[in-house]
């Protein structure tokens, strides 16, 4: 971790376990628009915490949760692209059931995706 001196930055989140609380990120204006300084080493975790932070004050909508492997891109309302990146099947948990725009397939729980597959959804919620 980097020990900061905030001059402009104001802190967003602390970095715990050391003798004095120490800014773990910071947010600056830059121009029109805002820099964020990430000041410890990078974790799955605490980016999730980032982009939460960013989604919300963007107004953003996040994504579907996915298992890991799997990526998800809305790609208008209730369509959803789902890509496999690895080699196993992988089963992608969705709430409410589903339509293939690729065939005729329709989907309930699950969507079950091959090594490397691509799908295509119309949720039906």
């Amino acid at each position: 971790y980097e020990i900061l001196e905030l001059l402009t930055a104001q802190k967003v989140c602390d970095l715990t376990g050391t003798n004095e609380p120490m800014p773990a990120l910071t947010v600056n204006q830059y121009g029109k628009g805002k820099a964020y300084y990430v000041a410890v080493p990078a974790e799955q975790t605490f980016f999730g915490y980032i982009l939460d932070i960013l989604c919300e004050e963007l107004s953003i909508e996040k994504p579907p949760a996915v298992p890991d492997g799997i990526a998800v891109r809305k790609i208008s309302e209730d369509v959803y692209l789902y890509v496999n990146t690895i080699g196993n099947e992988i089963k992608i948990p969705i709430a409410s059931p589903a339509k293939s725009l690729f065939g005729n397939g329709c989907y309930k729980g699950v969507i079950p995706l091959s090594g490397y597959e691509v799908e295509i959804v119309h949720t039906m919620d």
